[in-house]
Formats: structure tokens, C-alpha cells, sequence
């Protein structure tokens, strides 16, 4: 039966039920952790100051987790225009990470004129296992016996300038993803991307999807029974949201306060996805956006604006 969610506004209704199992529990057939907008930046900015030191705990914090691999679903840099300044100094703490990482691409790591070569640039220098292996930002990886990771990029609008904050999704990648997923149709596959089909309010319409592509997008999802979860980032809110046959898991921003990333156990012996969220422990010295009373008021609003924190999906019964 579907769940009521409460929320500030209103209620959500969508298929998640009850609590994360316990952790004492058997191990998963998969188990990954899901990271968005980080707005990493080694400048001190007024919105997001103490980018390097929340990266750092946040490695430390997930090189702690018995994990599979590691998704990071865009917005890994806060400024397009800086990636060369930022973007060594984000490798350079991210090979203290012990998993297997991918990486989906979000506006603020390519938005501008010529963002074909920001995406080239971040390919070459990131060195996670998804983008510098592929000839496209969007790929495939097995992560786990049965389950598949498919990234796709939603910053891809069919033309090589991307001037907007909007989600794509063009032609040439729902033909790709379409084969991919029927190439997959025994498996189980996450998908990964930054912007959510599905916006968690209306106000926030601006944000969103184009209609056009995400009407693309849908079409495909239809077809295929077998990608029952899409973690997305974009909104710095946790939301869970029914788009074709997939739950789109939105995750809370790791630049927010607290800071926090999201758990996904696969469970295929109980035909569940379990979650729940994690919060990074940051000491106020070493973030300067813990401190600041804006940064507070933005993150309190976008906290209470969240829902299904934890939970569980399930599965299609047909594999």
C-alpha cells in the first residue's frame, strides 16, 4: 500500500514504507552511497565557504561505510568558470577514497558557452570510474552481482553551449539509454543524474525539467520495469517522488547543514531498496557556512521542506 509522507506542505504519496532495516541485519547484495551538490570551491564565498574540509570529512566519513560504490549525482563544483583552480585540489582529496566512485555532471560543473570542453576537462582530471572510462557523460557500470549503475547527463541539451539551470535530455542519449536498458532487462539498474524529472514543489518550476525531454525521458522509463530508482540531486532537499516506473530519490545537499548523504542497500532476496541518511560530523571551525546565520536559515527552510529521510522501495517482482 502507498504511504502518506508528511510534510510542511502538505503530504507526498508515493511507495515508500515503514524503516530501514536494522544494520545488524545480513549484509546487502549491494550496498552505495549516494552524494550530491557539493559546491566544492577552495575560495571562501559567501554562500558556500569551507568547501575542501566538508569533501574531506566526507571521504573519511564514507571510507568508514562497508560500501560498493559511490555516486555522486552533479554539482561537484559550485563555479564553471574556476574548475581549473578547483578541480585539482577536488582529485586530489578524492583519491583518499577507498570505493569505486561515479560521477553524473550538474549545471554548476559546466554551465556556459562551450561546455563540451568543461566536460573533456573534468573527464580527464576526476579519475573515477564512469567518465574517464567513457566516450559520453553518460555510461554504464556493474556495481554488484545482478545490479548495473546507468548515468546519464542531464546538462546535455544536444548542442555544445548549455546556458540554463534546466534538466535535458536529448535524442541521441534516449536511444542509447533505451538499448542499454533492454540490453539490462534481467538486471537491476540505478540509474544516476542530476536533475530530477519531477520538481518536489511547484515553486520551484524554474528549476525543473524541460517538458519536451522530460516527456523523452518517460517514454523510456515506461518500457522498462527493471530501473526501479533514480537518484538525482539539484534541489539541496531529501524528496521521494514516482516518475514512470522509478522512485526518484532526490538527495539532500552535502553543502547544507548538517551536512548529509544518503545510504542505498539493494536487497533482491527480499525484493526491497533500503535507505536511510547519514550525516557528516564537521567541527564549526572547519566550515565557515556552519556558522553563518544565512547559511542556517537556507538549510533550516530546505530541511523542513524534505521528506523520506529513510525508507524502503520495492522491487519489480518480475526479474
Amino acid at each position: 500500500m502507498r504511504s502518506l509522507l508528511p510534510t510542511p506542505l502538505g503530504v507526498r504519496l508515493f511507495p515508500v514504507h515503514g524503516k530501514p532495516m536494522e544494520r545488524g541485519q545480513q549484509r546487502p547484495l549491494v550496498r552505495l552511497a549516494h552524494v550530491t551538490d557539493l559546491h566544492f570551491c577552495t575560495a571562501e564565498l559567501p554562500r558556500y565557504p569551507s568547501g575542501p574540509a566538508v569533501l574531506a570529512r566526507t571521504v573519511a566519513a564514507l571510507n568508514a561505510q562497508d560500501l560498493d560504490a559511490v555516486v555522486f549525482s552533479g554539482d561537484l563544483f559550485d563555479l564553471p568558470e574556476r574548475l581549473h583552480e578547483d578541480a585539482p585540489a577536488f582529485a586530489e582529496i578524492m583519491r583518499d577514497l577507498r570505493h569505486p566512485w561515479y560521477v553524473a555532471f550538474g549545471n554548476h560543473d559546466v554551465e556556459g558557452r562551450r561546455a563540451h570542453r568543461r566536460k573533456a576537462y573534468l573527464s580527464g582530471i576526476l579519475g573515477d570510474h564512469g567518465i574517464s572510462r567513457s566516450a559520453h557523460p553518460w555510461y554504464h557500470a556493474p556495481i554488484g552481482p545482478g545490479v548495473h549503475l546507468v548515468v546519464l547527463d542531464t546538462t546535455d541539451n544536444g548542442e555544445d553551449d548549455y546556458l540554463t539551470w534546466r534538466g535535458h535530455f536529448s535524442d541521441r542519449q534516449a536511444h542509447w539509454l533505451d538499448g542499454k536498458l533492454a540490453e539490462l532487462s534481467g538486471e537491476t539498474v540505478v540509474l544516476a543524474l542530476h536533475h530530477p524529472p519531477v520538481e518536489p514543489y511547484p515553486l520551484m518550476a524554474p528549476l525543473k525539467f524541460s517538458e519536451p525531454d522530460k516527456r523523452r525521458l518517460k517514454r523510456v522509463l515506461q518500457k522498462h520495469a527493471h530501473a526501479p530508482v533514480m537518484l538525482c540531486g539539484h534541489y539541496h532537499m531529501a524528496a521521494c517522488l514516482p516518475f514512470a516506473h522509478t522512485g526518484v530519490m532526490a538527495g539532500p545537499g552535502l553543502i547544507e547543514h548538517p551536512h548529509q548523504y544518503r545510504i542505498f542497500d539493494i536487497r533482491p532476496e527480499s525484493g526491497l531498496i533500503t535507505f536511510r541518511a547519514e550525516e557528516v560530523e564537521i567541527p564549526e571551525g572547519e566550515c565557515l557556512g556552519c556558522v553563518k546565520r544565512s547559511a542556517r536559515l537556507r538549510s533550516r527552510l530546505l530541511g523542513n521542506l524534505s521528506h523520506a529521510h529513510s525508507g524502503h522501495l520495492r522491487l519489480p517482482e518480475a526479474r
